[in-house]
């Protein structure tokens, strides 16, 4: 009936399926195939298609955590820790975002506070000031055309012109 409710080490359960109690210090779910199955927690509102609108799901094969959304994959976790939002493979970047839309933005950082304090984008890196490598670059046809290179010694290339230094 609609009351029906299950409870695992709970005797009053508030929702259809609850898990522990207050007085438990961890609750888990554990879900076991095999190395080359996977596990998955599907999020429906219908059948067929649309029982699977959403879900995230471990592919063991690959080692890789992936949420989906509108009956899609959206983001992706692989087994280097690498994150890929729209791609499934996120290859060398930590992080590899793809716009799938001509109106949208790949990444938009938006910070909403009045203090110049906070920063919108910090790119750290560990080595020092060096000219060998390009800090921040953008590229245009595919990644074949560099308009615009910022150096690890702060100077900066674009459209085909060097500008300050170190």
């Amino acid at each position: 009936g609609s009351d029906d409710k299950v409870g695992i080490n709970n005797s009053s359960p508030v929702e259809m399926l609850t898990i522990g109690s207050t007085s438990d210090t961890n609750a888990r779910i554990q879900f076991l195939t095999a190395t080359n199955g996977a596990n998955t927690i599907h999020f429906g509102d219908g059948t067929s298609a649309d029982a699977y609108r959403g879900y995230i799901n471990y592919a063991h094969d690959t080692d890789s955590l992936q949420f989906g959304s509108g009956g899609s994959e959206r983001f992706r976790v692989d087994s280097s820790g690498r994150v890929g939002i729209n791609n499934t493979n996120p290859n060398s970047a930590m992080l590899h975002a793809d716009q799938t839309a001509s109106n949208e933005q790949g990444i938009f950082i938006h910070p909403e506070h009045s203090s110049y304090t906070n920063i919108g984008l910090l790119v750290q890196t560990i080595r020092g000031q060096d000219s060998s490598f390009g800090l921040i670059q953008c590229k245009t046809n595919s990644g074949g055309d560099l308009e615009f290179n910022l150096r690890g010694d702060g100077s900066a290339y674009a459209d085909l012109n060097w500008n300050g230094g170190g």
